[in-house]
């Protein structure tokens, strides 16, 4: 009878906690005045604008969207099945700079035929869906300064 208890008990909080993931609802204004998080989650992200700039490599869409997933799971937020098609280099670029001084620059890709997002998530909770855009052309500079 114990056990039968411990396992209702056990099953109950599993279920509830799964299910307070699925459900989101906004926060008030003194609730998220409360809200404070500091990390370095973005380390892997500039590591890799560092080393593809200190070697003069473009950075292919594949490794930006990699690097771009692992942070929104920090998130709780997590995208799956992720297919680029169409990607070229155009006049995006990154400089990465430290103490002042230009480490080096790279290309990111500026034109995306189209980017598909298999699945979206939010916790452990069933996929929101899939996400697809189509035709998307970015510009200009990105400066990113390591301290």
């Amino acid at each position: 009878m114990r056990s039968i208890i411990t396992f209702l008990v056990s099953a109950f909080m599993f279920l509830t906690s799964t299910q307070a993931l699925a459900r989101m609802q906004a926060l008030s204004e003194s609730e998220m005045s409360s809200v404070y998080a500091q990390t370095d989650l973005a380390a892997g992200l500039i590591s890799l604008l560092q080393n593809k700039a200190a070697t003069g490599q473009a950075i292919t869409g594949e490794e930006l969207f990699s690097s771009l997933q692992i942070l929104s799971k920090s998130f709780g937020v997590s995208f799956e099945d992720i297919s680029i098609m169409g990607e070229r280099n155009g006049s995006l670029s990154v400089m990465v700079s430290q103490n002042g001084e230009v480490i080096g620059v790279s290309q990111l890709p500026s034109h995306f035929d189209r980017i598909v997002i298999g699945a979206v998530r939010v916790g452990s909770g069933a996929s929101m869906g899939s996400l697809s855009i189509e035709n998307v052309n970015i510009s200009g500079q990105l400066k990113v300064s390591v301290h």
